[in-house]
């Protein structure tokens, strides 16, 4: 096959699982805004008389308000913590002595998953080549120099 059947393929594929994917979704949305007859009647069809009554009795009846409050308070509580101790552990990191600091990045770009493209990284004087792709050979004269 050539290149662009193969990508052909991939975008038909790509496409049917976008549909298998979304439609479930769809019905989802559209069958919560009819009532519980017309759901066992006519679970494929669109609303009749659409209506937020099933949202209404959910809110009251599955006490969403509760834990829409109760989400909101451990989200918030998460955040600032996670904010508060990376700035924390960022004051601690700058100031630390270069011989520290350069193998602490260097296990940090390694483990790294925003770091995956990067091939030549200068740390403090000190290069470190990622070897991850193919045609390394060459990338690595360049970071040598």
């Amino acid at each position: 096959m050539a290149p662009n059947s193969w990508r052909a393929s991939a975008y038909i594929i790509m496409i049917f699982f976008t549909v298998i994917t979304i439609f479930p979704l769809i019905w989802l949305g559209y069958s919560s805004l009819k009532p519980n007859a017309e759901i066992v009647q006519h679970p494929l069809a669109l609303p009749q008389a659409p209506s937020l009554d099933n949202y209404i009795r959910a809110w009251n009846l599955g006490g969403l308000g509760t834990a829409l409050k109760n989400s909101l308070i451990y989200t918030c509580v998460a955040t600032i913590s996670t904010v508060l101790l990376s700035l924390a552990a960022a004051f601690a990191a700058s100031g630390l002595v270069a011989l520290t600091l350069v193998p602490m990045l260097t296990c940090l770009l390694y483990t790294s998953d925003a770091a995956d493209d990067l091939l030549c990284v200068d740390l403090g004087g000190r290069r470190i080549i990622k070897k991850k792709t193919r045609g390394m050979r060459e990338q690595r004269e360049d970071c040598e120099r």
